[in-house]
C-alpha cells in the first residue's frame, strides 16, 4: 500500500520518465513494521523530489497518514 502511494505521488510530479530515471526502488529487506521506517533508493539528482513527494501523501486507503523522510544518506549502509 505504502510503496504505491509513493510510487503514484512521484508519477503525479514527475512523470513515468522522471520515475525511470530517479530509479525508484525499494528496499523491503530494510523496512521495519514495528516502527514503520524503510528505505526507498533513488538518484542523488531526486532525493528531493522523493521528499516532495512524501510529503504530498495525505491518505491510504481513506485512512489519514504522515509520510515523511527521516534520513538521508549517500550510501545505504549508513542508514541501516
Amino acid at each position: 500500500l505504502l510503496k504505491g502511494a509513493i510510487k503514484n505521488s512521484m508519477l503525479r510530479h514527475v512523470g513515468e520518465l522522471g520515475v525511470s530515471e530517479a530509479g525508484l526502488i525499494f528496499m523491503d529487506k530494510l523496512y521495519n513494521p514495528n516502527t514503520q521506517i524503510g528505505v526507498v533508493r533513488v538518484s542523488n539528482k531526486y532525493v528531493d523530489t522523493l521528499k516532495l513527494s512524501l510529503a504530498l501523501i495525505d491518505k491510504i486507503n481513506k485512512s489519514d497518514v504522515i509520510v515523511k523522510s527521516v534520513k538521508t544518506s549517500g550510501m545505504i549502509n549508513k542508514v541501516k
